[in-house]
């Protein structure tokens, strides 16, 4: 069997072809590029007119409002977006320190839409007014004594005083009243400094937690405290009106009055 290659063979009917060959490709080309549409602008501060690089810009469906497709502007703050198909949609233009915008009603059939520039204005921060106060300190400390405001003990609040001492650290009270400080019932309790006369558990039961201003916790008596109390000595200071608020049965002795 003989083959035959044949090279470069020019005929009338293989120009007649390749015209017709020609004439449909660009015809096909130019159907496809007719069947889609673009959108082109330029994105620019409202203020100075200065462009904006790196702007969000997404087309959506105005049926659903799902995203079709999107870009960001270059340098320039010129955008485009290519190959949209015939359509209703809108444009959403977004940007991190400015406000957002929305180009609505754009409908492409078979054409290109300049939008030209579009400004986008700086987003306002709105600072809410912060007002900050500040308590007068609950806990304080200085050499000799932790002081603890009897007010900052929510749960004690309508309880005596003895109800305040169970919210004190290193302090314990059992159900009888019994006091104990870092463990050792061998401490002496005062009254605005002063040492009173009778029953420590059943005085302290009678003083209402609202009438204490104070407690002190003085865990290195100085000189001028007794010598009882080798644990310490827990003083507490009452408010100034509750002077004349002293249990009928019991003598608080001259210290109680401030």
């Amino acid at each position: 069997m003989k083959r035959f290659i044949i090279y470069g063979i020019q005929t009338s009917s293989n120009k007649i072809y390749l015209m017709q060959l020609y004439i449909v490709w660009v015809s096909f080309a130019s159907t496809a590029n007719a069947q889609s549409s673009s959108l082109h602008g330029v994105i620019k501060d409202e203020q100075t007119l200065f462009p904006l690089e790196k702007v969000s810009v997404e087309l959506h469906s105005a049926k659903d409002s799902s995203q079709l497709t999107g870009t960001v502007t270059n340098s320039n703050g010129v955008f485009a977006l290519n190959k949209i198909q015939q359509g209703n949609y809108y444009v959403l233009i977004k940007s991190v320190s400015y406000q957002s915008k929305i180009i609505t009603e754009l409908n492409f059939s078979n054409n290109n839409i300049d939008i030209g520039i579009i400004t986008l204005r700086a987003a306002v921060n709105t600072l809410r007014a912060v007002i900050i106060s500040a308590k007068q300190g609950l806990i304080s400390n200085t050499i000799d004594r932790q002081v603890y405001k009897a007010g900052q003990f929510l749960n004690a609040k309508g309880g005596t005083a003895l109800d305040v001492l169970r919210n004190l650290p290193s302090i314990s009270v059992n159900s009888l009243g019994e006091i104990n400080l870092r463990g050792s019932g061998d401490l002496q309790v005062l009254i605005n400094g002063k040492q009173f006369q009778g029953s420590t558990e059943v005085i302290l039961n009678q003083l209402a937690a609202n009438n204490i201003e104070s407690i002190e916790l003085i865990t290195a008596p100085s000189a001028k405290f007794d010598a009882d109390g080798k644990a310490g000595i827990i003083n507490i200071m009452t408010k100034k009106e509750t002077g004349n608020a002293k249990p009928k049965s019991y003598a608080w002795g001259k210290g109680f009055q401030r």
